[in-house]
Parts: C-alpha cells; sequence; structure tokens
C-alpha cells in the first residue's frame, strides 16, 4: 500500500465518481493543481460524509495519508473567502 503523508491544497467539489461500477455515487473530491483526490476523514463514511459535505465549494489546504487517489485528511484549514 502506498500510503504517504501529504499536504495538498485545493477546492472541494462534488463529482459524479466510478460510473456505472458498483462504487457508482456522488463523491467529495478535492480538485488539486496535481489531480483530483477523493476526500474521507478518519472513520467517515465511504459513501456519505455530512462533514466533508459541508465543505463543498471552499478552497482548503489539508494534511493527511495519499493512498492512489484517495486522501484522508487529518487535519485541514479553510482559505478565506475572496
Amino acid at each position: 500500500m502506498d500510503q504517504i503523508d501529504a499536504k495538498l491544497a485545493g477546492t472541494v467539489v462534488r463529482v459524479h465518481y466510478s460510473p456505472g461500477s458498483k462504487s457508482d455515487h456522488m463523491a467529495v473530491m478535492l480538485d488539486t493543481p496535481k489531480g483530483r483526490y477523493k476526500l474521507r476523514l478518519p472513520g467517515g463514511g465511504a459513501f456519505v460524509d455530512p462533514e466533508l459535505d459541508k465543505m463543498v465549494g471552499q478552497e482548503i489546504e489539508g494534511v493527511g495519508n495519499v493512498t492512489g487517489n484517495l486522501f484522508i485528511l487529518k487535519n485541514w484549514t479553510v482559505a478565506p473567502r475572496r
């Protein structure tokens, strides 16, 4: 498993994830200059997490673990709105 500590910044978006598969759902993801990462909180739901839903549309900087395209947020800050 390629789990690494990471610091990523970007916009939290909701997108259609894995269409046509068993994992097909609207996912909360972090859109960064380096790519898009599916967000999870430790102990949070894989498909639905009300805490992540609140972050959609915000610019954040997060610290956590990356495995493939999954970013498990340990801590984050929200950028002030411009």
